[in-house]
C-alpha cells in the first residue's frame, strides 16, 4: 500500500493538471464565474458553508493520519507534510476544482462540480469519439486510484466529536493497547456484545438537530419559512455542530457513567514461546514501550511490529 499511495498521487496530480489545460485551451480564460459578484442572499453563511464542508470532507482523514505516519522513521517526521503539504494541497486541489467547473459552465451550460459528471459531459460533448473516450477512461482511472482510502480507511465512520471527547478528554489519553485488538467479553473495549452505549447516545444527539436542515436541503420548500431557514444554516454548519453537540454529550454521559478502564495505560505486550531452565515451554511476555525510542530497533526490522 505504500507504494500504491505514490502511484495513485502521480496519477491524481496530472489527471488534474490535464483537466486544468483542456479548460484553459477551450475558454482561453478560467471561465466568465470568476468575473461574477457574489449572488447568495448573504455571503457570509455561504463562506461558512464552506469552511464545514472542506472540515467535514478532511476530518476523518485527519483523525486517520496514522495510515500514513506508520511509515514516518522518527516523530517528527509527519510535521512537514501535516503543517505544510496538507494545507496546501488541500487549497490547490479546491482551486483546480474552482476553476474547471467555472470553465465547463461556459462551455456546458450549466455548473459541473462533480468530477464524474464532467467526464460524462466531456464525453457527451465530444459525441463519444475515440479520443474522448481513451482521455475519459485514463481520467476516471485516476480518480478511482485516488479513492483507495475509502477503502482502506474506516475513519470516515466513525464520529470525530465522539473519538476525540473519548480519547483526549475522557480516557486521557491512556489506552490499553492490547485490548484494542480483542473482540470479547473481559476486555475492557468490547463494552456490551462489542456496543458502547454511552457513544450511541451521543451520536444521536449530535445527529438529530441537523434532520430538520437535511430534509430541507433535499426537498426545499419554494417559500421556506424563516424556522427552515434557520435549520437549513444550522445543517450547514453540520461538523461545528455535530462535532460540538456529540463531544460535550460524550463527556457529560461518561461523566455521570465511567465507561471501564479509565486510566488503564499499558504498552502492547505480545507472548513469545520460549524455553525455560527447566527445559519445559513456557510463554513470556514481552513489551514495547509507547516512549521507547524504535531507532535501536531498526536492525531488527519488523521483530516488534
Amino acid at each position: 500500500m505504500k507504494n500504491y499511495f505514490a502511484e495513485s498521487s502521480h496519477l491524481t496530480t496530472n489527471d488534474f493538471i490535464g483537466m486544468v489545460i483542456w479548460a484553459r485551451i477551450n475558454t482561453g480564460s478560467a471561465g466568465t464565474m470568476f468575473h461574477q459578484p457574489a449572488t447568495a442572499p448573504s455571503v457570509g453563511w455561504g463562506v461558512m458553508y464552506g469552511i464545514s464542508s472542506i472540515l467535514g470532507a478532511w476530518g476523518s482523514g485527519t483523525l486517520g493520519q496514522s495510515d500514513w505516519t506508520r511509515y514516518a522513521n522518527r516523530p517528527m517526521a509527519p510535521t512537514l507534510s501535516q503543517l505544510v503539504a496538507a494545507p496546501v494541497t488541500i487549497t490547490i486541489t479546491a482551486l483546480v476544482g474552482i476553476i474547471v467547473t467555472s470553465a465547463a459552465n461556459d462551455l456546458f451550460g450549466e455548473i459541473v462540480w462533480n468530477p464524474i459528471y464532467l467526464l460524462t459531459a466531456i464525453q457527451e460533448e465530444y459525441q463519444s469519439s475515440a479520443r474522448a473516450r481513451v482521455g475519459v477512461f485514463f481520467a476516471a482511472i485516476s480518480l478511482v486510484l485516488n479513492s483507495v482510502s475509502t477503502g482502506m480507511d474506516i475513519a470516515g465512520l466513525c464520529p470525530n466529536g465522539i473519538m476525540l471527547a473519548d480519547y483526549h478528554l475522557i480516557r486521557r489519553q491512556k489506552l490499553k493497547l492490547n485490548d484494542l485488538y480483542m473482540g470479547d467479553a473481559p476486555y475492557i473495549y468490547w463494552y456490551w456484545h462489542g456496543i458502547n452505549w454511552r457513544a450511541v447516545v451521543a451520536f444521536v444527539a449530535g445527529m438529530w438537530p441537523l434532520f430538520p436542515g437535511l430534509i430541507t436541503s433535499v426537498n426545499p420548500p419554494s417559500t421556506p419559512s424563516p424556522s427552515m431557514t434557520g435549520w437549513l444554516r444550522l445543517f450547514n454548519l453540520t461538523f461545528f455542530a455535530g462535532l460540538g453537540i456529540s463531544f460535550v454529550a460524550m463527556t457529560v454521559i461518561c461523566y455521570i457513567s465511567p465507561p471501564p478502564g479509565l486510566g488503564v495505560d499499558e504498552p502492547f505486550a505480545f507472548a513469545q514461546q520460549g524455553v525455560g531452565d527447566d527445559g519445559e515451554r513456557g510463554e513470556r511476555r514481552e513489551g514495547v514501550g509507547r516512549d521507547q525510542d524504535h531507532d535501536q530497533d531498526r536492525g531488527g526490522g519488523m521483530s516488534k511490529v
